[in-house]
């Protein structure tokens, strides 16, 4: 089992014990607030001998020693090693990167989401009384798709948001807004007005 966690992880918990995936990607940008082009994996034990993705000198076994590189080999190093993309010691992504994960720790996972709920609870009432829908079974609030009443054009509705400097996401007739810590209830309730 392979989890695309890019639109959760760093926002939603998730407990690798319970679930026990074969791995789990994710893109760095996203709720990992980290710089784009870095992503992080975790790899089981399913993936412990497989085959890279990339073949690239970095994956090969021993190439930590760079005093013996002209000396390549052909195993692969040991486990998640194997998978990393060639050059991944980029040096500015990869502080950028931890420091964005070492906040998100600091801020706890568990407490991102619980203030995603407090800052959405009265918003989405609001948008439901004039009659935009929401999917009220899905318990994350980080991510949240707006159903509009068919009478909207919603690239129209997405153009009008934009002028008032309320950017939201258009997928198919839905919005997809992203409330995360550095909003408040008060930049939720000046997207219900506004809706």
């Amino acid at each position: 089992m392979i989890i695309d966690g890019t639109q959760s992880v760093g926002a939603f918990p998730l407990d690798l014990e319970i679930i026990k995936p074969d791995a789990l990607i994710c893109a760095g940008y996203k709720f990992l607030m980290g710089p784009m082009g870095c992503a992080l994996s975790y790899f089981g034990e399913y993936f412990d001998s497989g085959r890279p993705i990339e073949f690239n000198w970095i994956n090969r076994l021993k190439s930590d020693d760079f005093s013996a590189l002209s000396g390549y080999e052909d195993r692969y190093r040991p486990k998640a090693y194997r998978y990393n993309v060639g050059e991944f010691a980029n040096y500015i992504h990869m502080a950028m990167c931890t420091e964005a994960v070492n906040q998100i720790l600091d801020w706890e996972v568990h407490r991102i989401q619980a203030y995603c709920h407090q800052i959405t609870n009265h918003f989405l009432k609001v948008i439901q009384e004039k009659g935009y829908s929401v999917d009220a079974a899905n318990p994350a609030r980080h991510l949240i798709g707006i159903y509009c009443p068919e009478h909207i054009n919603v690239k129209y509705l997405a153009a009008r948001l934009y002028e008032h400097r309320v950017f939201v996401s258009v997928r198919g007739q839905a919005i997809r807004i992203s409330p995360h810590v550095y909003n408040d209830e008060s930049d939720l309730m000046h997207l219900a007005t506004l809706l």
